[in-house]
């Protein structure tokens, strides 16, 4: 009789077992079917059929996101009632600036947490990022498209989420309204790309959840500049901070560097000087010419007792580790100065403490002419380089350099025009 009741007791178990598999499978054929009515109702293309498209061997990834939007207010702006991230000094990531070609190296360990889930919900975002970020700080002096923030080398899921700052701000980060944030869950690389950015300062946040930090590589990629040639920078429209990151056509010769020129603001020029082994070194990129006519102008100012100096780039290569240079110049602390090219040197003065025009008259498949407050110092064949006359006749960026430790000298109405 026991024997019976535990055969009973088996069988009705299996079947309520069977019975219960029966309506888990009608219930997925349901789901399945009005799945296919519904995308029965869409067109062919709303089926994403294409392959994604690479850029720089970065994938767009459709998964489920680490962040989502729970609220219609994530794009609005708080113009009125900004949200204050409140950041002593040096809780930013060191030399956190960063602009078009900037390349760090970090991580999000040991960051401190200063923007918070609570943070991203007045955003209408469910993010649960309550692990250690780093910020990086920017401002974009006239809008720009197609920017590419690209996160590589990591190991656990990172996420990237863009904020445009209030200009009322007065202490830390005010976010004013969110801009773009990753929905990836790689644990190998993230993207935001083809960013439309305007005019004003942003917040940018590598985030991640408690315990999830992870190391990284973060490079800010901007499409490739329009020629500077008839245009006139006087820096009127920059705010007061390093030059490159508010004009593409401005760039550091090592972009990892954080030794970059200096722009004042309120006086409208920009300053390179020798600081404790740190030596700003900038190119104002001419793309690449390599015919016609041109006439490289600029106000420079060299203080009492400091020098200055700059270099004619006729060929850049990746990384500038193999760059073509032309003329060298050399402006002495005593007032003297010199022109190097082709080996041979030519020596003039210019005035101290006051503002001079340089200028550099070229004709790509002819001469080319360097003048100084107003006086021509030699006119030689372009193809010359800085050591051969065996050169090739193209122009490609005028390198501002401070290599001597009494370097310090401002630039102003920087043009480049036909002639």
């Amino acid at each position: 009789m026991k024997n019976l009741s535990l055969f009973t007791l088996v069988f009705a178990l299996t079947a309520l077992f069977f019975s219960s598999c029966e309506k888990e499978n009608d219930i997925k054929d349901i789901a399945s079917e009005k799945d296919t009515e519904a995308h029965a109702q869409l067109p062919a293309e709303a089926f994403g059929t294409e392959p994604v498209a690479e850029i720089d061997s970065f994938f767009k990834e459709i998964v489920t996101p680490e962040i989502e939007i729970v609220s219609d207010s994530a794009y609005i702006e708080r113009t009125d009632n900004p949200v204050v991230i409140k950041l002593e000094k040096g809780q930013l990531e060191k030399n956190s600036s960063i602009g078009c070609g900037s390349d760090f190296t970090s991580s999000t360990g040991r960051g401190g947490n200063h923007v918070t889930s609570w943070h991203y919900s007045r955003f209408g975002l469910n993010a649960d990022l309550d692990g250690e970020d780093r910020l990086y700080t920017f401002y974009v002096g006239s809008t720009v498209d197609d920017i590419d923030f690209l996160l590589t080398n990591t190991y656990r899921n990172l996420a990237m989420i863009l904020f445009k700052n209030s200009s009322t701000c007065t202490s830390g980060s005010c976010l004013q309204s969110l801009v773009a944030y990753t929905t990836s869950s790689s644990t190998t690389s993230d993207g935001l790309y083809n960013i439309r950015l305007t005019p004003g300062h942003y917040t940018l946040v590598v985030d991640n959840p408690i315990y999830g930090e992870s190391s990284f590589r973060l490079r800010m990629k901007c499409p490739t500049p329009s020629c500077f040639k008839n245009k006139n920078d006087s820096f009127s429209s920059y705010y007061t901070g390093n030059l490159t990151p508010q004009a593409s056509h401005w760039e550091k010769w090592n972009a990892s560097s954080y030794c970059d020129a200096y722009v004042y603001g309120n006086y409208n020029y920009a300053r390179l000087y020798y600081d404790n082994g740190c030596k700003p070194d900038v190119l104002l990129k001419l793309c690449n010419h390599s015919n016609g006519f041109y006439r490289v102008k600029f106000d420079m100012w060299v203080p009492y007792y400091r020098s200055a100096y700059f270099n004619v780039q006729k060929r850049l290569s990746y990384g500038n580790t193999s760059n073509e240079f032309g003329g060298q110049v050399y402006f002495n602390s005593n007032g003297s100065g010199r022109l190097s090219i082709a080996g041979r040197n030519y020596n003039f003065n210019y005035p101290k403490a006051t503002w001079f025009r340089v200028e550099i008259a070229a004709d790509l498949w002819g001469n080319s002419s360097l003048y100084v407050n107003g006086y021509r110092v030699v006119t030689y064949p372009t193809r010359y380089s800085s050591n051969t006359i065996y050169g090739s006749n193209r122009m490609s960026a005028i390198d501002f350099y401070t290599p001597y430790t009494d370097s310090d000298f401002y630039i102003d109405n920087v043009q480049v025009t036909d002639y």
